[in-house]
């Protein structure tokens, strides 16, 4: 596929600008494809203000992947330095870092190496962040290459953190398409995009942070927590006097009540030489 050059598309590393709705970031990528503004070489610290950090990912790509390769044997991962545009959209482009095929050479997913800070930020946890952070980059870059997988491979700081996988969003992606052609749009035309809304990235996970009281089970959940919290201290002493009785117990002693409490040992085991104790309330 030719190459599509980056001021006549809007790349995946650029959809984030337009999906964030900074209005000045959205103002400068317009300049720079109006061809109103020069783009920055990436790779001059003179015009570049993170200029260390790109090059850094950019040095460590090769290795990030080669780490990513070897904790999944079984993935056929290319490098990758074509660009691909969706569909008969020219202006919507792709470059991922590297293309996974299977075994039967079918293009299953798409993968990018980063190199970024171990820190959480404002999210749960640095694998969120990340996430969040590129998820409308890698949602461009399904929609590109026609897949519905990719994998992000972190490097943090200087360890190599585990990998991302994530899934296409149709909804999201028709939001991303609504949200480009809108941007190139003014572009074609020459107007300067006015002020809009953001389009918040919402990570789908496996796991979710609820809150009980927002649920159609607020009421039923409510009672037994209050149960729980009442009993909560009369169970940790139900233990702690539990341990201490068994621990009482001589190793030759199989069987032994009173007190209102029976006690009995159970045979020996590879695992429990001398059995285990259990103890119940003796009834009369």
């Amino acid at each position: 596929m030719n190459k599509p050059s980056r001021l006549l598309s809007i790349g995946a590393s650029e959809i984030n600008t337009l999906m964030n709705g900074s209005e000045a970031e959205i103002h400068e990528l317009w300049l720079i494809k109006t061809k109103q503004k020069k783009e920055p070489d990436l790779t001059n610290p003179k015009e570049c203000d993170n200029w260390f950090q790109v090059m850094l990912g950019t040095l460590t790509e090769s290795l990030n992947l080669t780490a990513f390769e070897y904790n999944f044997p079984d993935l056929n991962v290319r490098l990758n330095t074509e660009a691909y545009a969706y569909k008969n959209k020219s202006f919507i482009t792709a470059t991922p870092d590297a293309l996974i095929y299977d075994k039967n050479e079918n293009l299953i997913a798409v993968i990018d190496a980063k190199h970024t800070h171990p820190f959480n930020g404002n999210y749960n946890n640095k694998e969120e962040r990340v996430a969040t952070t590129y998820y409308w980059q890698m949602q461009q870059q399904m929609l590109c290459l026609g897949v519905d997988k990719y994998y992000i491979s972190p490097i943090y700081g200087n360890s190599h953190g585990d990998v991302i996988e994530g899934r296409a969003s149709s909804s999201d992606q028709l939001k991303l398409i609504g949200r480009a052609e809108w941007f190139w749009d003014h572009v074609e035309n020459m107007k300067e995009p006015p002020v809009t809304e953001p389009i918040k990235a919402v990570v789908p996970s496996e796991y979710r942070s609820i809150k009980l009281s927002e649920t159609n089970f607020a009421s039923e959940i409510s009672e037994h927590v209050n149960v729980w919290l009442d009993n909560k201290d009369s169970v940790n002493k139900f233990k702690e006097a539990d341990k201490q009785i068994k621990q009482l117990i001589p190793d030759d002693v199989n069987h032994a009540s009173d007190y209102g409490i029976v006690i009995t040992r159970s045979k020996p085991s590879k695992t429990r030489a001398n059995g285990s104790l259990t103890i119940k309330e003796k009834r009369e």
